[in-house]
């Protein structure tokens, strides 16, 4: 009876041994896994971050050109008007900066919220 006993305890010994093995690869597997996951999901918020970027960059040069043409078409326009051939160019730069000053004094704080909001806004949605 005692050799019995024997055997079973050292068959369960060795039952438990192999349960606590796959039990160790199986936790192996899934830190591994996790890991992974926590990767992919920082490589997909930088991509987010990188493409609101590169959107905001192209807008903000199409913008840029298209008040440079509409600047220089308007100086032109002046120019003609005044008959001047230089005048028409200091009044729209003139312009120009008074209206780049105010936008510095009155929508600096706003703009920066309002991109810091779109940024956070976008990265949260996942």
């Amino acid at each position: 009876m005692r050799l019995y006993f024997n055997y079973l305890t050292m068959e369960s010994t060795l039952h438990l041994s192999e349960k606590f093995s796959r039990l160790l690869n199986s936790s192996r597997e899934y830190v591994e896994t996790k890991v992974e996951l926590e990767v992919l999901k920082g490589a997909e918020k930088v991509a987010q971050g990188m493409s609101i970027f590169a959107s905001i960059l192209a807008t903000l040069a199409m913008g840029i050109l298209i008040l440079l043409f509409v600047g220089l078409g308007f100086a032109v326009w002046i120019n003609e008007a005044m008959q001047s051939a230089y005048a028409g160019y200091f009044i729209v730069s003139g312009g120009l900066v008074i209206l780049l000053f105010l936008i510095y004094l009155l929508g600096r704080k706003q703009i920066k919220k309002a991109v810091i909001n779109n940024i956070l806004n976008s990265i949260d949605n996942d």
